[in-house]
């Protein structure tokens, strides 16, 4: 043992050897968990937001048409909470000396964070430095923000030392800023020249970027003696939105009343994550296209083009269909079909309209995408295989999103914690084929692609899934039915599932690596949460260590290739007068009374 840390429900313990911190987690894991705050929506879902006390903003209004409808629908849709997805778990390495702080993040806002981490830790912000080192992706907020900031704390009680902390898997699934839900209702007609009428339509959302400015948007804030409240969230100004983001479409729609139902209470921890609320709007806008037209017998391409008042969206659906042969597709059978979806990013940004076609295997429900067409204008292209690279990941994730995934929780915490609880889209499942079309603008303004293909490829499936089957996707995923479940395995290292969704795994050098000392963490409540940390024999300085999958004994494996993204080294670390790179793991779900009792079963502490 090295210390013995607490600053008010926030508690660690400090030992030389990932062993001992291994045995200090799993007798602190013995305790009662009690999750603070109210119960997760887990029997209600995404419907608890409209049960949610609500903010009602207007979002946009047309008038009323000339024409009556020929047709007439109502539908709802809605996306559950999502994760991040971040193949690495977050890392952050802290240093405290000569009165200062420097930290190593890959945070997406490093001056944010030198102010809120300031705050936290009652330094001006002079006395604080963010050096920003290349970490694991995530398209918004994951837990790299909070695994800084609790590096920050633990470093700020050893002055002089080193710390790096590691989450693991389950803790960046359990803690980590959820993508936000969302649920809308749409209400509209189509008259006998194929043009929307009497377009009413509703958005529910949770507040879309929870990203620390101040001390309070870190979890560890409200544990802390000195607790910072959470902050009050507003919504994001339109053009850009947030849940209302492109909830207002880009087409000419008669008698249109748009309203976004902003519940500001997180009914469960979310921030930012790619294209916010647009791939909800896009999908729930498409969709609606698609069901009038069925209703109607229009063909859908040409219900888009009737409404479209913008040419170069026209040139963009156009040039999509055209590379997909929309016209001579083959029709929906019961086990194959094609869909299309369309839209501009925030309604300012990138065009792109995606077409695709799917095969459904009728015994099981899995989904396979064959041929995939986009075709996008981001105004003067700089990088068309840039370009070309942002609209393939952004169709291959979001049918990663809309087939596959989902947050699980129960009451008390999230249960989708591992990647069998969580399934991504895998290689063998992404589309056979996928070709982008680019219409250059030269000389026009560069729009940007950003987000440009999330919506359009999720309402694409959706619409190729009804063209097959006949079945609406109206909630996301479509396959969460199939998802594969794995449990947790009794005495691995993956309990109970997960302890309030952190858990622990040693750390262990990875090759060349030093000495070091590992903070992972893993649990959370009101209560204490013992820090264990471990430091390597040689104590020649930091090394690196990254965990990139549970192993089947429970025990530490070793790192590999794959964990190179996770590697936050702190210059000179080695040098230090106190000795090197500490290592730890964090756990707050436990009563006080149980940290006492796992600190008096562990060796005695030297330096306190």
């Amino acid at each position: 043992m090295v210390a013995v840390v607490e600053d008010g429900d926030f508690a660690a313990v400090v030992a030389e050897g990932e062993w001992e911190a291994v045995q200090a987690m799993r007798a602190a894991q013995t305790g009662p968990f009690e999750r603070p705050g109210p119960a997760l929506p887990a029997a209600a879902g995404v419907e608890a937001l409209l049960e949610a006390p609500l903010r009602e903003i207007p979002v946009g209004r047309s008038p009323a048409g000339s024409q009556d409808p020929v047709v007439r629908l109502a539908a709802r849709y809605s996306r559950p909470w999502l994760s991040h997805g971040s193949i690495g778990p977050s890392c952050a390495v802290a240093w405290a000396r000569e009165g200062g702080l420097t930290l190593w993040s890959y945070s997406q806002g490093v001056f944010d964070m030198k102010r809120a981490i300031a705050e936290l830790t009652g330094l001006t912000p002079e006395k604080v430095r963010v050096i920003f080192t290349p970490g694991a992706g995530c398209y918004g907020q994951n837990g790299a923000d909070d695994v800084t900031a609790e590096a920050a704390l633990i470093a700020m009680a050893l002055p002089g030392r080193p710390v790096r902390l590691q989450w693991m898997r389950a803790q960046e699934f359990g803690w980590e800023p959820c993508g936000v839900a969302g649920v809308t209702e749409v209400e509209a007609g189509l008259d006998a020249h194929s043009r929307v009428t009497g377009w009413r339509y509703r958005v529910w959302s949770n507040p879309h970027d929870a990203r620390a400015t101040g001390a309070g948007g870190f979890v560890a804030a409200q544990q802390i003696a000195k607790c910072f409240p959470a902050p009050v969230l507003e919504p994001l100004p339109m053009p850009a939105g947030g849940g209302d983001r492109n909830a207002d479409p880009i087409y000419d729609f008669a008698g249109m009343d748009i309203r976004y139902e902003f519940a500001a209470a997180p009914l469960e921890r979310g921030s930012a994550m790619r294209s916010l609320g647009g791939q909800l709007n896009v999908l729930s806008i498409e969709s609606m296209l698609d069901e009038l037209a069925l209703a109607a017998g229009a063909d859908p391409l040409e219900v888009r083009l009737a409404n479209l008042p913008d040419p170069r969206g026209i040139a963009v659906l156009r040039r999509a269909a055209a590379a997909f042969g929309w016209e001579g597709r083959q029709r929906g059978d019961g086990y194959s079909g094609a869909g299309l979806g369309f839209a501009r990013y925030k309604n300012q940004g990138a065009y792109c309209a995606v077409a695709l076609e799917i095969t459904v295997d009728r015994d099981s429900g899995r989904i396979r995408v064959g041929r995939v067409v986009a075709a996008a204008d981001a105004g003067q292209i700089a990088s068309p295989d840039g370009v070309r690279n942002q609209i393939e990941g952004g169709v291959i994730q979001s049918l990663s999103w809309a087939m596959l995934e989902q947050v699980a929780m129960d009451p008390r915490q999230r249960i989708s914690l591992d990647w069998g609880r969580y399934p991504i889209l895998r290689f063998d499942q992404v589309p056979e084929r996928l070709d982008v079309h680019l219409l250059d603008q030269p000389g026009a303004a560069f729009l940007g692609v950003a987000e440009a293909a999330q919506g359009p490829a999720t309402a694409a499936l959706a619409n190729a899934l009804a063209d097959a089957t006949g079945l609406r996707l109206r909630d996301l995923p479509a396959l969460a039915a199939q998802a594969p479940r794995r449990p947790a395995r009794p005495g691995s290292l993956n309990p109970q599932p997960c302890r309030a969704g952190r858990t622990l795994a040693a750390a262990a050098p990875l090759p060349g690596g030093s000495a070091g000392a590992s903070c992972l963490l893993l649990g959370r409540r009101r209560n204490p949460r013992p820090l264990l940390s471990g430091r390597s024999a040689d104590g020649r300085g930091p090394a690196a260590v990254a965990w990139t999958r549970w192993p089947e004994t429970g025990l530490p494996g070793r790192s590999d290739r794959r964990a190179e993204s996770l590697r936050l080294q702190a210059p000179g670390a080695g040098s230090s007068r106190n000795g090197g790179l500490l290592w730890g793991a964090l756990h707050v779900g436990i009563a006080r009374s149980a940290a006492r009792s796992t600190r008096k079963a562990l060796p005695s502490p030297r330096g306190r």
